[in-house]
């Protein structure tokens, strides 16, 4: 039917996949926080993760996850 009961968790989840579609592509997730990636802002959402991350709001499910396929918590200088 298509219908989904949890839609935030969805679109995580589409988040999540387009960002380890960025990592393949790219080599890491140090993903600039303006960028549009495939359409759709990648950049903010990864904002969003870090900042959840350091106020202890990330659920840890997720962190795992991203942890999994080596997100970097923090960016370098020269990313914004």
């Amino acid at each position: 039917m298509g219908f989904s009961w949890d839609p935030h968790e969805e679109a995580w989840q589409s988040f999540y996949t387009k960002l380890q579609e960025y990592k393949n592509e790219y080599g890491d997730t140090q993903v600039p926080a303006k960028c549009v990636y495939q359409d759709v802002n990648l950049g903010g959402w990864v904002v969003t993760q870090r900042s959840k991350y350091k106020l202890g709001k990330l659920d840890r499910e997720k962190e795992t996850l991203l942890r999994h396929i080596g997100f970097t918590w923090t960016l370098r200088r020269g990313k914004t």
